[in-house]
């Protein structure tokens, strides 16, 4: 699997000098996804346009990748006539002019060149590599065709979401050159979950607040299909900076919760954290039925203590009716079908919550 490599190609843009271009050349923007410095002497960027064995290459003589997502950008090509000027490279190429909308690129650890070959996938030296628009190799399905005005960027660059589909990995975007001494993304530097009654509590650590924008708090049943259920605003715009955060899942479900954290910057791209998870424990013995329902839900309480209130939420956790409970009927006959969650309260101050359906 390619997708355990430490260093990356994080974006790529073609269409340097042509007319309407921002940029006047055309580049690469590596990315370092590990704890240490990555000394890249020695390296290489290859290129060969979407069917053609014959490589084109930019050595990398000399330079270093920081850790932790820091960049390294690599000029292809001198300067065109159109667009300004690329902040400072780390590599200065002049001679690799690559197609705008169709072709491959690789990187490599050696400066062998790949000619002769269709593809870098099990050529000594190969790290990385990314095929698009129609070019008739990459990594499982080649990339979509960008632009004079749209490069390609990788989605996510945590290793555990890459999966080895240039299709998959990489979006089309406005193009965005980060050389090593560009900002580094937020770092998330610890992430826990804690129960609290029948609430779940996130809390997190962050440094490196620089360009970040938000959190979303994503969550799942079976660590695979998550969805969202809140968002976290970036406290922080300073690298040096170290925040916390904090959010609290109302409603988890019963049994085993998954929570991960997607991180945007304010360019739009994105990050996923590690999973966590949480168990919850059902201890009470309380049934709401019919669900689905079109205009009532009944409420069968097996405890002790009596119900005294409660609260409907939507999926999305945004609070939709409360009332005082005295009775063993709710009446829903108003609500937009969907799915909806029950949080009633007893006089001991215990909550517990329930999912149903409204139809109409």
């Amino acid at each position: 699997m390619y997708s355990s490599a430490q260093v990356k190609i994080y974006e790529f843009y073609g269409s340097g000098g042509n007319p309407g271009a921002p940029y006047d050349s055309d580049y690469v923007v590596l990315i370092n996804i590990g704890a240490i410095a990555i000394n890249l002497s020695g390296y290489s960027i290859q290129y060969a346009a979407s069917t053609s064995t014959n490589w084109n290459q930019v050595d990398i003589a000399a330079g270093s990748i920081p850790s932790n997502f820091g960049y390294f950008l690599v000029k292809l090509k001198a300067p065109g006539t159109n667009g300004i000027a690329l902040p400072t490279p780390d590599i200065n190429g002049i001679s690799m002019n690559a197609n705008t909308s169709n072709g491959r690129v690789a990187l490599m650890s050696t400066t062998t060149s790949l000619d002769g070959n269709s593809t870098p996938v099990g050529q000594s030296g190969f790290i990385d590599f990314v095929g698009y628009g129609s070019a008739n190799a990459s990594e499982s399905s080649p990339a979509s065709s960008p632009s004079n005005v749209m490069a390609i960027r990788r989605k996510n660059a945590n290793p555990s979401a890459d999966t080895d589909s240039n299709s998959f990995d990489f979006s089309i975007v406005t193009p965005t050159p980060l050389n090593s001494n560009s900002p580094l993304p937020v770092t998330l530097t610890s992430f826990r979950a804690l129960t609290l009654g029948q609430e779940v509590i996130l809390d997190w650590t962050t440094s490196n607040g620089s360009n970040f924008s938000h959190f979303s708090v994503e969550r799942s049943k079976d660590a695979k299909s998550f969805e969202a259920i809140g968002q976290v605003d970036a406290l922080a715009r300073s690298i040096l900076d170290k925040e916390n955060y904090q959010f609290v899942d109302v409603l988890p479900s019963f049994g085993a919760n998954y929570y991960r954290l997607r991180q945007t910057d304010i360019d739009g791209s994105y990050e996923h954290s590690r999973i966590i998870a949480v168990n919850m424990t059902e201890t009470y013995s309380i049934v709401i039925y019919p669900s689905p329902s079109v205009d009532y839900i009944r409420i069968k309480n097996g405890e002790k203590e009596g119900i005294t209130s409660y609260s409907i939420y939507n999926q999305a956790g945004r609070l939709i009716s409360q009332g005082e409970h005295s009775v063993n009927e709710i009446t829903i006959q108003d609500l937009p079908s969907g799915m909806y969650f029950l949080q009633l309260t007893s006089d001991q101050n215990v909550q517990v919550n329930r999912r149903f359906v409204k139809y109409n």
